[in-house]
């Protein structure tokens, strides 16, 4: 079932479009298999419906010819890929408040997912979860969003790199030792939910 009203901001489309590019296929192409063209990308107040989206992300997959395609997009959002949010997480004096930051605002830029934390005695738990059923977009969603995150977390704590295993709510992908290669950290597969401790 698709989510017929959600409307996702064109953020991040850039970086998707910037590793298509690289990799060889016509943006023009890409993009007219949805009816966009280039110059809507630098348009920020454009957003786009579910299905175009998930189109977007089906093609890109499919003329890049690269399952680990969210992997790769994943790896160059940096923090300021997140524009205000990205500032704001800069901001806090703890790694706390940052993810507290990025929960309560990440809806913003993405409605798709949104981020959750949890503290006990000893930990901090961020989990991902689905606004919306992704589909056959779920893997590099999740791939994408893990990727960001960890890298605010890790840009914050001076590369110190505190996150030492991402976990994924689905198997294992064939690339599964390129995952644990950009995560810097060991990846679990078919865990319970999507999300890593600190």
């Amino acid at each position: 079932m698709q989510p017929p009203t959600v409307k996702i901001p064109i953020y991040y489309l850039h970086q998707v479009a910037e590793k298509v590019a690289d990799m060889g296929v016509d943006l023009h192409a890409w993009l007219a298999r949805s009816q966009l063209q280039i110059a809507q990308l630098d348009d920020v107040t454009h957003t786009l419906s579910f299905s175009i989206f998930q189109q977007l992300v089906r093609d890109a997959l499919s003329m890049t010819q690269e399952p680990a395609l969210g992997l790769l997009i994943g790896r160059r959002l940096l923090l300021n890929n997140h524009g205000v949010l990205g500032y704001a997480a800069m901001s806090c004096s703890t790694l706390q408040q940052a993810i507290e930051v990025l929960e309560r605002y990440s809806p913003l830029r993405t409605p798709l997912v949104s981020l959750q934390h949890q503290i006990d005695a000893q930990h901090l738990r961020v989990t991902v979860s689905e606004n919306y059923p992704l589909g056959d977009i779920r893997t590099p969603m999740h791939e994408v969003t893990m990727l960001g995150v960890k890298n605010v977390v890790d840009y914050l704590a001076a590369d110190a790199h505190p996150i030492t295993t991402v976990m994924f709510a689905f198997p294992a992908p064939h690339y599964a030792a390129l995952a644990e290669e950009i995560f810097q950290c060991e990846v679990v597969y078919d865990h319970p939910w999507t999300g890593f401790v600190l």
